[in-house]
């Protein structure tokens, strides 16, 4: 099992220790955080694919049927600028 493997398997068993109530608040946060245009912002405020992908990947874990997720699928493969926030 790779670095990255592992990672996700700590993190998924580290996520069913959450409260019941974490998890739904969390994810709410989440998703209000999400774009118009389906992205998630980062630090200058516009959508961000490395932000996206954190919020995404956190939603997996507490959320994983989250409507964010074919939002920020769409957003993703219209995207197609130079990463702006280096």
């Amino acid at each position: 099992m790779g670095y990255l493997d592992l990672l996700a398997a700590m993190l998924r068993d580290g996520a069913q220790g959450l409260g019941e109530g974490f998890r739904p608040a969390q994810a709410a946060w989440l998703e209000g955080q999400q774009r118009a245009d389906g992205g998630f912002p980062g630090r200058s405020g516009p959508s961000d694919a490395y932000y996206t992908d954190f919020a995404l990947r956190a939603l997996e874990l507490i959320a994983p049927k989250s409507p964010a997720f074919p939002r920020a699928a769409r957003w993703l493969a219209s995207d197609r600028s130079a990463p702006r926030d280096l």
